[in-house]
């Protein structure tokens, strides 16, 4: 262990020296870095998570929702909650997943880390305000370069992060690397087969409200959910595939929508034993759900602001497939890796 680390006393072997960002700037205090440059960071994320920060979590914090994932996710781990364990979240932004892992692992050692230092800011400023006496540490980290020596902990945790990176196999390595024998890692990711049927659906409901107004009738779309389903449905034709080589990628946030044999192929690969996927929300409502979240953040309309014509086609759509179906169309899963 280096100088610099041991002055820290941290609980995790490092490879690489760290600093504490206060030494630089008071107001950042108690997040740890390997002290990336700035370029080098921009080259990894996009504004939303640096000079938009805050709009970021105004917009996607949502402590609740992420603690019920987590909750589920348990029966899927199988990881005794009343141990000390030592969890690694990556991408943890302002804290959605951390504070839930805090509550749900009482005895954990648990790491957020984040490239984004005005995220980690505000995580530690809650971290201080609201777990104070919790062995939290908060770490600007590349989740596709960890810092960590070998086979150190029980729960790699990443919260809809595999997507936004250019090769999402670096950072599967690098989480199989860093557990001990028999830990898990634990992602939530969106994947193309249902989202692509979701597309579809907006391609559709498109058509048939320009039928409608081509019949003189009022019963379309509202133009701004129209206008929603057209950047969603180009969203998605970019992000399908495994090929991730155009310049287009490095300017956008969002990169992948995964299939079952990607994921599972680069598991294997990157050392991992087991790979059990499983749906991320119910099957009852699968596509009328997820056109609802659409539309909600894209937006700003609840799906009853379609007209109800609309309405039943989603509803005929979740009831085509049946519940074994729909348990296999994943549109975002649960993604459970044992080492």
């Amino acid at each position: 262990m280096s100088t610099a680390v041991a002055a820290l006393n941290l609980p995790f072997r490092t490879n690489v020296d760290l600093i504490d960002l206060g030494t630089k700037d008071p107001r950042l205090a108690g997040i740890l870095s390997p002290d990336y440059d700035e370029k080098v960071v921009r080259n990894y994320i996009h504004q939303q998570f640096l000079d938009d920060a805050g709009e970021y979590m105004n917009k996607y914090t949502s402590h609740d929702h992420w603690r019920r994932i987590l909750t589920t996710a348990q029966s899927h781990l199988r990881l005794p909650l009343h141990e000390q364990l030592n969890i690694l979240d990556l991408g943890s932004g302002g804290g959605n997943t951390i504070f839930p892992l805090l509550d749900l692992y009482p005895y954990a050692t648990v790491i957020a880390s984040d490239l984004s230092v005005p995220l980690l800011r505000a995580l530690k400023r809650k971290q201080l305000q609201d777990y104070p006496e919790r062995q939290c540490l908060v770490m600007q980290l590349n989740a596709e370069e960890l810092v960590f020596a070998d086979g150190q902990f029980d729960l790699v945790v990443g919260a809809a992060i595999l997507h936004h990176l250019f090769d999402p196999q670096k950072s599967l390595r690098e989480a199989a690397r860093v557990l001990k024998p028999g830990g898990c890692a634990l992602f939530f990711e969106p994947f193309e087969t249902g989202q692509q049927i979701v597309a579809l659906a907006m391609v559709n409901l498109m058509g048939i409200s320009d039928f409608h107004r081509s019949r003189g009738s009022h019963e379309t779309l509202p133009d701004a959910a129209v206008e929603a389903f057209k950047r969603i449905c180009i969203d998605f034709a970019v992000r399908k595939g495994s090929d991730k080589s155009g310049e287009i990628y490095r300017n956008i946030d969002d990169k992948w929508l995964f299939t079952r044999s990607y994921l599972q192929a680069a598991a294997t690969r990157c050392g991992f034993r087991e790979v059990e996927l499983y749906p991320l929300y119910g099957v009852e409502r699968l596509f009328s759900s997820q056109v609802a979240t659409y539309l909600r953040l894209s937006a700003g309309l609840e799906l009853s602001a379609l007209p109800g014509w609309a309405q039943q086609y989603l509803q005929g759509l979740d009831q085509h497939f049946s519940p074994d179906a729909r348990q296999d169309l994943l549109l975002e899963a649960g993604v459970v890796l044992r080492k």
